[in-house]
Formats: C-alpha cells, sequence, structure tokens
C-alpha cells in the first residue's frame, strides 16, 4: 500500500530531499521550506532562520536533529515545554567560510557531524569546528559502520582516518559520474552507488562493476538514493524510474512508480521507519511505501481504471476492470504473486465493465456489462449479447455441470454446457428484476 502526502497536507514546499527518525519515532524531512515534523498523525513546520531549503537531515544519538540548508547548518532540539528550537552553527565558522551554498549531505561517526557542501566539508566535534577543503569540489559523503567516506572531483573516494581524508580509490568511472550512496554489503565489501554508471562493490582498494538486472534503468536515470531492507534487498531511488527493489544477486523484485500510486518517479531520498515502512522524500510531495503490508496494490493499466474482478487461470492473473480485461503470465516459482515480474496486456478489440470473471466447467467466463464471454486463447468468444450479466451459478454438483445460471440486469439467463460448449440457454421466465446475488441449494 501506498500513502500520498502532498504539499496542502503537510503545509510545506512541493520539494522534499531528506528523512530521518529519532528515538521516540518522530519522522523529521528536509523541505523546500524548512524542517517537516511528522508524529503519524500531525504535521509541523519549522523555517530555518534565513527562510531557505533544508536538502539534509540526520539525528544523533542525542536525538539532536541535525540540517543543512543554504548558507546553513545547525541543529534542532525541544527546549524545556517540548518546543523545537533551531542552533546555528555558523558563528563557529570563519567568517570566510561561512557562505558555503547548499549543504548536501550530513554524517555522523562516533567522534561528531560531518557537513558537506561543493566546497568545504565541516567537521563539528565537542563545539568547534574544522573545514576540509577539496581540490576541485566534494562531490559525495556518507558512512558504513562508523566509518566516514566522501568523493573528492579528481582524487576519487577518500576515507576519513584520525582526522585525515586519506585516498581509497580513485577508479576512471569515477571521474564521470557521482557517487550517490554507500551501503553495507557483507563484512569486507561496500556497495557503491553512482548517479551515472550503476552500481559497484568497493572491496579494499578495488570498485568492480555489480551487475544487475536493470543496468540500463540506471545508466539511463540519475541514480539518487540506496537504502538496504530486510536481509537481502536494496531499495534505490531514482529521478525518472521510481522506486526500484532488488535483491543482493541483482534481480528486480519490486518496482514502485506512477501506475502503482507514487506521485513522481523523481526520488531524492529512501528511509525506512521503526516499522519497516519506506518514506520517500520526492520531488513533488512524500510518500510512504507500507512495504511489510499484508495488502498490495495492483493496477492493469496506467489509468489506473477501477478493477471489479479478477481470477487467476492457466497460471495467468486476469482483471477485470471497468474499461476491459487485463492479463499477464505468472511467475509458478514466485508464492507471492503481487512480486511477480510481468506486465499487464489487454484482450483487444475487447471494452466495457467487466463485472465478474470466473471459472466455470474449465473455462474462463466473463460477465460484461453487454453480456456474457468465454475466453478463448488471448480472444473472447460471446455466450449471449441480450443483457449486462453480474454473476455465475452453477447448479449441479457434479463436474462438468450440464447448466449454469447467470444473474443479469433483468433476470436469470441460462448456459448450457454441450460437449464441453458453452451456449446460450435462453431467459428463465418469470424474473424480471436485477440479480447480483444467486445460490443454489
Amino acid at each position: 500500500m501506498i500513502f500520498n502526502y502532498t504539499a496542502e497536507k503537510y503545509k510545506g514546499g512541493v520539494q522534499n530531499w531528506d528523512i530521518a527518525q529519532d528515538k521516540n519515532g518522530l519522522l523529521y524531512f528536509g523541505n523546500k521550506e524548512g524542517l517537516l515534523t511528522f508524529n503519524g498523525k500531525f504535521w509541523n513546520r519549522y523555517p530555518l532562520p534565513n527562510y531557505t531549503v533544508i536538502r539534509s537531515v540526520k539525528v544523533d544519538s542525542q536525538n539532536r536533529i541535525f540540517v543543512g540548508g543554504q548558507d546553513e547548518l545547525g541543529y534542532f532540539f525541544p527546549d524545556a515545554s517540548g518546543v523545537l528550537k533551531y542552533h546555528s552553527l555558523l558563528s563557529l565558522l570563519p567568517v570566510n567560510e561561512r557562505k558555503m551554498a547548499d549543504v548536501w549531505s550530513i554524517a555522523i561517526d562516533e567522534g561528531g557531524i560531518f557537513f558537506r557542501s561543493w566546497n568545504s566539508i565541516i567537521y563539528y566535534k565537542e563545539g568547534a569546528v574544522q573545514v576540509y577543503k577539496p581540490v576541485t569540489a566534494w562531490d559525495f559523503l556518507g558512512s558504513v559502520n562508523g566509518k566516514v567516506f566522501a568523493q573528492s572531483r579528481g582524487k576519487g573516494i577518500l576515507l576519513f582516518d584520525k582526522g585525515i581524508w586519506r585516498p581509497l580509490v580513485d577508479a576512471p568511472v569515477l571521474q564521470e559520474t557521482s557517487v550517490s550512496f554507500v551501503l553495507p554489503y557483507n563484512r569486507d565489501t561496500i556497495l557503491v552507488g553512482t548517479q551515472k554508471k550503476g552500481l559497484f562493490l568497493l572491496a579494499g582498494n578495488k570498485l568492480i562493476k555489480k551487475r544487475t538486472d536493470i543496468d540500463d534503468i540506471l545508466l539511463h536515470n540519475r541514480l539518487f538514493s540506496g537504502l538496504n531492507i530486510g536481509n537481502n534487498g536494496i531499495a534505490l531511488g531514482t529521478t525518472a524510474s521510481g522506486l526500484l527493489i532488488i535483491n543482493k544477486e541483482g534481480q528486480l523484485s519490486q518496482r514502485y512508480a506512477l501506475v502503482e500510486g507514487l506521485q513522481t518517479e523523481d526520488i531524492h531520498a529512501i528511509y525506512s521507519d521503526q516499522n519497516g515502512s519506506l518514506w520517500l522524500a520526492e520531488d513533488n510531495g512524500i510518500d510512504m511505501v507500507a512495504i511489510n503490508s499484508a495488502i498490495k496494490y495492483i493496477y492493469p493499466a496506467k489509468n489506473k481504471q477501477i478493477t471489479y474482478s479478477m481470477r487467476v487461470f492457466n497460471n495467468n492473473l486476469y482483471m477485470g476492470t471497468s474499461n476491459g480485461l487485463f492479463y499477464t503470465p505468472l511467475e509458478s516459482d514466485q508464492p507471492d504473486m503481487s512480486l511477480s515480474k510481468g506486465t499487464f496486456k489487454d484482450i483487444k478489440n475487447f471494452s466495457g465493465s467487466v463485472w465478474n470473471l470466473d471459472v466455470l466447467n474449465d473455462h474462463l467466463v466473463l460477465g460484461h456489462e453487454g453480456g456474457v464471454f468465454t475466453l478463448e486463447k488471448d480472444q473472447v468468444r460471446p455466450i449471449y449479447l441480450s443483457t449486462g450479466t453480474w454473476l455465475f451459478q452453477s447448479v449441479s454438483n457434479i463436474f462438468p455441470s450440464a447448466n449454469i445460471l447467470a444473474g443479469t440486469y433483468n433476470g436469470l439467463q441460462l448456459i448450457h454446457d454441450t460437449n464441453r460448449v458453452l451456449t446460450n440457454g435462453g431467459n428463465v421466465k418469470g424474473i424480471n428484476e436485477s440479480l447480483r446475488f444467486v445460490v443454489y441449494d
């Protein structure tokens, strides 16, 4: 299930950039108009002193909410009455370092807090700051298992070690793209996501290409964010293809885009809350994906037509909608059909509302606004076209049933099975009302 939160709901700017959660379960969002908070019911907004966008948010072990804005950095912390108050760290910087433009990311280690802009990384520790300048620009900042990594344009990936940025790897691909994220992969290996070149594995000082089923998507869409989920899942946020979830083998398991219910396919950040739900900071709103929910939405058509009926038949999932019949093959080795990879196709030259799908005597039968049809391969054959039909009821406990009743807009219709071919048996006299429920005793 996907829950949409629009700018009108949270009363902030449309763009959102980062997400964090504190020990009490309160969620924080870096928004175009300040810091948003959400307790599951109510939203609040806290602007920065200079009323600029908040690009980055992190919560430390003391429950301080560190934020990075434009020419501004600091933290929010509740006062004695529980109201969040902002504490700027700008005055700790030398005057000539206070124009850092956007603070794009924040990382935390055991000693302090790192803030990254293009022209500086600022390390805040025990009430003091230290400024690290790049050769050209700082393109990335992130942490894995307490270790802090950065990308310096022209220098590759560096590791912060005892107050010094030590070169780790400078592969040619790092001259062509920026790093988007780093994630734990296994004990000695880190997963590196890049904006333009896909995924890599960092083992020691070697950067190795990680092949996946979605390499073509990643090469044609900017990869902006990544997150480990569960024991074997990796969630990837793109700027044009929505949310992609792969396993460690690189196989695509789920995809969330506009057709699944997202407000946009441009995702800036992903966060897994304390309940395991995924929150998405997007270019146009905030979405929550209840990835662990037993309820999932399946949309057979991009325009989200209303689905009235569904049936699994001959290893295909059929969905009868407000305008036609759609189907997709199911993977036989996938126990959760909602995770089955497939694309819905429509039955050609067949439109209108499909009220009911039923399997009768090994036939897939359609109750339609224009009558009753049976599916033969990928085409429909009419049984009768006299009246719209709601449902079907076999009138025998013996298979195959020789006679089947159909509840229609204006009474009962009889369907015969003659040599395993369904035919029209005519109208049942004496009943002239709409029959949505029929039970055989």
